[in-house]
């Protein structure tokens, strides 16, 4: 097994796949980090969670669910 986990330390296909596996995960952080904020800025102005959910088409139930954490 050590042979394996070395030989793949060393491999640049590996470093390259996981480096961009790796930048395609914070990219899905921000844009969910984005979609949150403009979750809770039509919130604050007064949109309903179902407005919200057509306005961003996102399911009604997530958008709930991300109101309710903003709330509490």
């Amino acid at each position: 097994i050590q042979s394996q986990v070395n030989r793949v330390k060393e491999s640049k296909e590996m470093e390259v796949e996981y480096m961009t596996l790796m930048m395609r995960d914070m990219e899905m952080k921000e844009e969910g980090r984005q979609e949150g904020m403009n979750m809770v800025k039509l919130h604050i102005q007064g949109k309903s969670c179902p407005e919200i959910a057509a306005a961003l088409n996102l399911p009604l139930d997530y958008v709930v669910s991300v109101i309710n954490d903003f709330e509490n």
